[in-house]
């Protein structure tokens, strides 16, 4: 609130696919984009643990709660992101309606799998906030 107290508390999203969310940035209409850091776990870790497949980067709508995958399952993840942790928009003026995704890399936890700490753009078609 504009006197410095706190206002209401909500969720805005919860459940499948926002497992173990790490990282949001927010775009021009208020929707919240959270990277998923278990997305780019490979299949066999994911089914040894029954996690259905997700986007490694999702768009929330607050207002509606509504989750959507900000890319498609059709590219194997680990060759873009490995363990994404964080995520920011772009600020100059042909980045804006991207947003840049960290991935520190999966065997930084001492897991036997990944590709390695990279950076990734991905354009979600909306400008920061």
């Amino acid at each position: 609130k504009k006197n410095g107290t706190a206002g209401d508390v909500s969720v805005a999203a919860a459940g499948w696919p926002i497992l173990n969310p790490d990282g949001l940035a927010l775009d021009a209409h208020g929707n919240v984009y959270v990277v998923i850091p278990l997305s780019t776990f490979p299949q066999w870790f994911a089914d040894m643990y029954g996690l259905p497949p997700t986007s490694p980067v999702v768009r929330i709508d607050p207002s509606s709660d509504e989750v959507q995958p900000v890319l498609a399952f059709d590219f194997p993840d680990t060759e873009y992101f490995d363990f994404p942790t964080s995520l920011a928009f772009g600020k100059g003026p042909w980045d804006k309606k991207s947003v840049f995704v960290v991935g520190i890399g999966a065997a930084n936890y001492g897991l036997p799998f990944g590709t390695g700490p990279k950076l990734t753009q991905v354009g979600v078609g909306t400008p920061g906030k």
